[in-house]
């Protein structure tokens, strides 16, 4: 029987058995997880072992169909853009264009969000826009499923209003500013334990 709650540390070693392709010994994973404690990490290794959450073969360690199970809880459903402001301590870039669109080597910001997105299987994607919202549209040739939500309050208010017009979609999703640049995509992540600055998870 799969005891539906998993330690941190678990769901740590399981997210990262399932999200990398290559195999992992007991001692690679301790390196890897580099915020808890050695002792912790084996204790870790440890019970999902005996809850058959993870079997050991040889010394190489695999996620097993129960392990997959544990996790489904903590993935992340979808994620929402929250793209609406005009950006104004950002111009004279952002006179003509929303701040998400302004571009850091050839790549706007939202798109490195995007593309991040994508790379950990996230694909319902949605942006509340509003400041010349409609510039908003090239993103869809490249970017076929993402959709938009009109924020026509945008003018007046701040981000909570864009967050509000979103509500439904918010339980498991991502909730991400739009004008962050992501450098290294691996910070997007398919399961999340917890919420985050830029993530909701319950």
């Amino acid at each position: 029987m799969i005891q539906n709650r998993i330690t941190w540390v678990e769901f740590e070693v399981l997210q990262l058995l399932e999200c990398n392709d290559t195999d992992f010994l007991a001692n690679q994973i301790i390196l890897e997880l580099k915020a808890f404690e050695k002792l912790d990490i084996t204790l870790a290794i440890n019970s999902l072992i005996k809850r058959q959450l993870i079997v050991s073969v040889g010394n190489i360690l695999k996620i097993t169909s129960n392990g997959y199970l544990a996790l489904q809880p903590y993935k992340v459903k979808r994620a929402v853009i929250l793209a609406a402001g005009s950006g104004t301590r950002m111009q004279p870039e952002t006179l003509d264009k929303p701040k998400p669109l302004v571009k850091v080597n050839q790549r706007s910001f939202i798109e490195t969000q995007i593309d991040a997105l994508q790379k950990a299987n996230i694909t319902d994607i949605t942006i509340i826009r509003g400041y010349c919202g409609q510039q908003f549209n090239f993103l869809l040739k490249k970017y076929p499923n993402i959709k938009f939500i009109e924020n026509p309050y945008w003018q007046t208010t701040g981000a909570i209003i864009s967050v509000a017009l979103a509500i439904n979609l918010l339980a498991g999703a991502y909730v991400i500013e739009g004008d962050l640049y992501i450098n290294n995509p691996n910070v997007i992540r398919r399961y999340q334990y917890k919420s985050l600055y830029c993530g909701i998870t319950s």
